[in-house]
């Protein structure tokens, strides 16, 4: 397995690197622990490097000044028309489907007939195919042990 070099890492963490070379280097971490402790360290080498904020209330104001002002403009666009799919596509028709199928089932009489094919397997006295295979194994066994003790 080919390495990742921390150059490389301190690129992608800066985020110096295409969106293929990102995918890359996101699916190689999955994989290798030696290329994780490098990205680690180059996260914290960037960190470093990063700019100390000063006086951090008033970097939120001004932050959250600048939000007030994108929401504003964004409040001032005239709002985008909603395009409806077909008729057939819309959630309300899908429930009214689903209403008129049951409803048919019902009437028709439908779920009765499957309750009833259930009450009559559950009174047939046939031995489940779980059942008949232990029986069938338990039996082999014992003819088999039987065997052995003759042999002997």
């Amino acid at each position: 397995m080919k390495h990742i070099t921390m150059d490389e890492w301190m690129k992608y963490v800066t985020d110096d690197v295409d969106e293929s070379t990102r995918s890359k280097y996101e699916t190689h971490l999955y994989d290798c622990d030696h290329c994780m402790d490098s990205y680690m360290q180059a996260i914290e080498l960037a960190e470093n490097a990063l700019p100390t904020v000063t006086n951090p209330s008033e970097y939120t104001e001004e932050i959250i000044r600048s939000t007030a002002e994108i929401n504003s403009s964004f409040q001032k666009q005239e709002p985008k028309r909603v395009v409806r799919g077909r008729w057939y596509e819309q959630k309300a028709f899908h429930y009214a489907l689903a209403v008129a199928m049951t409803l048919l089932l019902m009437t028709t009489g439908v779920f009765t007939q499957l309750t009833g094919a259930v009450s009559k397997f559950e009174k047939s006295n046939q031995p489940s195919l779980t059942e008949s295979l232990m029986n069938t194994t338990t039996s082999l066994i014992n003819r088999v042990e039987e065997e052995t003790k003759e042999a002997e």
